[in-house]
């Protein structure tokens, strides 16, 4: 995986193309550099499919 500049503190991360029921769907997460020079991530929380 590769990050790519799509402006002066943001970065593209694209990643693989996955399935979920039968659909392909691809993979892609921005990274922000902050002012003070930190990181801001995104938070990914699996879910449970309600039955």
């Amino acid at each position: 995986m590769t990050l790519d500049a799509i402006g002066p503190d943001l970065r593209l991360a694209e990643g693989p193309i996955v399935s979920f029921y039968g659909f392909a769907y691809p993979t892609r997460m921005v990274i922000a550099r902050l002012p003070d020079g930190g990181a801001a991530l995104p938070f990914v929380r699996p879910t449970i499919a309600a039955r």
